[in-house]
Parts: structure tokens; C-alpha cells; sequence
């Protein structure tokens, strides 16, 4: 059975022929440059030599062409036989892989990227990360508040017993009482009422929650 629909005439001469993907269903212009699967070389006369015909350089006949349409990728058949090996494809598409298996299987992302694609991706990662943390730290500072009652919180859902909750609770206070000693760039007034706010917010959690 093939897979591709003639949507339009087949003309001798130019060899001239468009494609429907009897997957995705979008147009494949028959004078796409494409490349061989066996030689490995790019076609660009493809008046002369296009993918239905055969190759310029190896006279190889492709029986499956790759659509290349994103999102796409799958292999259409040429011939009745559905020979995969040898596929031609996109002149643009420099994927070194082999034929998959199941050729009609979408590939998997990490089949489908290069070793740039997983750096870009590891960094965008890691540069989402920090914007999220530097988020974090804003809003922090604009209702320290509502920090204590998120890092107290977590805290507590690091603890296996209520016991351990509280011991732990009253670590980070320590914590924040000692931080706020050694900043020097607080005034006595400042670094009493931040201290007053702590333990405040200390002991009004410790007995909503334990």
C-alpha cells in the first residue's frame, strides 16, 4: 500500500511531481532537495533527479521518502514492497541515525537531539532555575513574613516525628536570629524589631501547627 497520495500529474519530462504525507496530510513539493540513504549525497537537480526517481550521483531509487514537516519525520513509501532501507530525506535534515524498527514510530526526544540541543537545553534549565530562585528572594524581601511561614513549613515536612518538627523549627529561628546579629548594615532599631518578628512568627506557628 503506498502511503503517498499524487495530487498532482506525473510529468515526464522534469520528472515533476507534488506529495501529500499520508501522515501529517501536508504538501511535499517533488522537487525537494533530498538526500540519498545509501550514498549519503545531496540531490539538488531534482528537475532531473527527484525522490521519486532516483539518485544523481549512486542511480540508487529510493523506496520511502522522510517527511520533513516538524513534528512529522515519519517514513512514506514509494513502492508496494514498504522498504524502509535507503530512505531519502530532506537534504536539511542531518540526522545521522538508521531506519528505527517500526519506521512509522515517532522518534523520542532524546533520539532526536544533538549534543547542542541537550547543552541549550541543560542550560535554559539551569538559568530557569535561577529565575525562579532570585524570584523567590524578591518576594522574600518584600513580605519576610510570609518566607519565615514557607521555609518553617518546610521544615516541618523534613521532620519524621512532631518532636523532630519543633527541634527543627527551632533550629532555623536560631538560624535567623544569628544572621540578623551579624548584619551590620541594620540599626539597634531595625535588628530588635526583626528579632521581635521571629520569634513571633516562631511561636505562632509552633502552636497553629504543633
Amino acid at each position: 500500500m503506498l502511503v503517498l497520495f499524487y495530487v498532482f500529474f506525473f510529468f515526464l519530462e522534469g520528472r515533476s511531481i507534488d506529495l501529500e504525507c499520508n501522515h501529517c496530510g501536508k504538501h511535499i513539493n517533488g522537487n525537494t532537495p533530498w538526500r540519498c540513504g545509501i550514498c549519503k549525497q545531496g540531490n539538488e537537480r531534482t528537475k532531473t533527479f527527484p525522490f521519486v526517481h532516483r539518485c544523481q550521483h549512486c542511480s540508487d531509487e529510493p523506496k520511502a521518502y522522510k517527511c520533513h514537516h516538524e513534528g512529522c519525520g515519519k517514513l512514506n513509501y514509494l513502492t508496494r514492497d514498504s522498504l524502509a532501507k535507503g530512505f531519502a530525506s530532506w537534504i536539511g535534515d542531518d540526522s545521522k541515525s538508521s531506519t528505527p524498527s517500526d519506521p512509522d514510530a515517532p522518534k523520542s526526544e532524546s533520539e532526536s537531539e544533538t549534543p547542542e540541543d541537550i547543552a541549550q537545553r541543560i542550560q535554559k534549565a539551569r538559568l530557569q532555575a535561577e529565575f525562579e530562585k532570585q524570584k523567590q528572594q524578591q518576594e522574600d524581601l518584600k513580605n519576610p513574613h510570609a518566607a519565615r511561614q514557607r521555609k518553617m513549613t518546610e521544615r516541618m515536612d523534613e521532620a519524621q516525628t512532631k518532636r523532630e518538627a519543633r527541634a527543627n523549627i527551632r533550629r532555623q529561628a536560631a538560624q535567623w536570629r544569628k544572621e540578623t546579629n551579624e548584619n551590620t548594615s541594620l540599626s539597634d532599631e531595625e535588628r530588635a524589631e526583626i528579632l521581635k518578628e521571629i520569634e513571633k512568627d516562631t511561636e505562632a506557628f509552633l502552636d497553629d501547627y504543633l
